[in-house]
């Protein structure tokens, strides 16, 4: 099934009695290769039975929208043996199609819409697993009560509500540390950055949040840049360690958080780089 292969499928729809159609065309390249090209386009004219047309595309959007989601869901399963590559996103079309309950020229519509419907490829697996880390995160946020006073400039309000959701962190990502480089390689592709960076925004937001910072207009993004540095260190750090459940790590994050606190409350910009760049080589 993973054998290299080349395909150029198009698929039509057609309402009864209406003239109203979408073509869906589209060439996937498939390999073992995390690089396979997928490209769609999309065209559909006018209807004279506006009604019917409608009611056809949403049938279409919405089936369309549920076999994506129930790919990359199983897609993820395959994830850790075969990383973030076309082929597990191959092994999950067939899971999602097996998992179907549809027959006959539905399904073969399905089949034949599996691909296109992924459009972006391994990449959209990566902002399912990183949105489903998200909430995992969130959920164990919502059950850290700590014990010091709601204050939003209170130091060990900040250090223990960073610790305790990069630790959640930690913990999510690390059954999956072993494919990650490959995922950051897919996530810094030029085609790609503009998702990244939104990512990205919304990671920053959620610590942030977490840590009940409010920020003023003039340390805005110098609050960012400091969470992002702490953020991406981890990360890095993570990749390399080979320490049990990741112990190394978790101490890198106190210590990383410490150094954190006190750029906080650096005074100028200069100082605040000092204490970033004490992040990255200390």
């Amino acid at each position: 099934m993973m054998m290299m292969m080349n395909n150029v499928m198009k698929v039509g729809y057609r309402s009864n009695g209406s003239k109203c159609y979408k073509m869906t065309q589209f060439i996937c390249k498939y390999s073992n290769s995390s690089t396979s090209a997928y490209s769609s386009s999309t065209y559909c004219c006018s209807s004279s039975n506006n009604n019917s047309g409608s009611s056809s595309s949403n049938n279409s959007s919405s089936s369309s929208d549920d076999l994506r989601n129930n790919i990359l869901k199983y897609s993820l399963q395959y994830v850790k043996e075969l990383g973030w590559t076309n082929e597990a996103l191959v092994k999950g079309m067939h899971d999602a199609l097996s998992h179907n309950n549809s027959s006959g020229n539905h399904r073969e519509e399905y089949s034949s819409l599996a691909h296109a419907v992924v459009a972006r490829g391994p990449t959209e697996m990566i902002e399912l697993f990183i949105e489903n880390k998200r909430i995992h995160i969130a959920d164990v946020m919502k059950s850290y009560e700590n014990s010091e006073t709601n204050n939003d400039q209170n130091d060990n309000i900040i250090y223990n509500s960073l610790n305790k959701a990069l630790n959640a962190h930690i913990d999510y990502l690390g059954p999956y540390i072993h494919t990650w480089p490959g995922a950051l390689a897919l996530m810094a592709d030029p085609m790609q950055v503009p998702n990244s960076i939104s990512i990205m925004d919304g990671i920053l937001v959620d610590l942030i949040n977490y840590t009940n910072i409010k920020t003023k207009r003039m340390d805005w993004y110098s609050e960012r840049a400091l969470l992002l540095l702490v953020y991406s260190s981890v990360e890095l750090h993570m990749i390399s360690d080979t320490s049990d459940n990741f112990k190394d790590t978790k101490s890198f994050v106190e210590r990383i958080l410490a150094t954190y606190i006190d750029a906080r409350k650096s005074p100028s910009m200069i100082t605040m780089l000092s204490y970033a760049s004490r992040m990255i080589f200390k």
